[in-house]
């Protein structure tokens, strides 16, 4: 081998392990493996507000049969959502199968 060579398979594995090292440092990273909290910007006189208009809006049923109420009308509300989700997915499925149905008729070599 000559120089050039022995040299560039020299620099070539210590580029190589230098990839190791770094990935490997990359990967160790935290080990507690907690996330670090954002810091907000908004004032505690805000998120107070914001808290008891939260507890405002949500009253707590008394008995047992207001609870299964409002257990019956969370539900019927999330049933609401998930149907109205869900045909508006149908939807998008049939025009994709329209368009995919029609691309015969969009192309016809024959009419070039």
């Amino acid at each position: 081998m000559t120089q050039k060579q022995i040299f560039g398979a020299v620099a070539g594995v210590a580029i190589v392990a230098l990839a190791f090292v770094f990935v490997y440092q990359q990967f160790i990273g935290d080990d507690d493996g907690s996330v670090v909290p954002t810091v907000s910007n908004t004032p505690s006189s805000q998120k107070q507000a914001v808290t008891t208009d939260n507890k405002a809006a949500a009253p707590v049923p008394d008995t047992i049969d207001s609870i299964a109420s409002s257990i019956e009308s969370e539900s019927a509300i999330d049933l609401s959502a998930l149907d109205a989700e869900e045909a508006g997915s149908l939807d998008e499925i049939n025009q994709d199968s329209d368009s995919v149905n029609n691309l015969g008729t969009s192309y016809d070599e024959n009419n070039l």
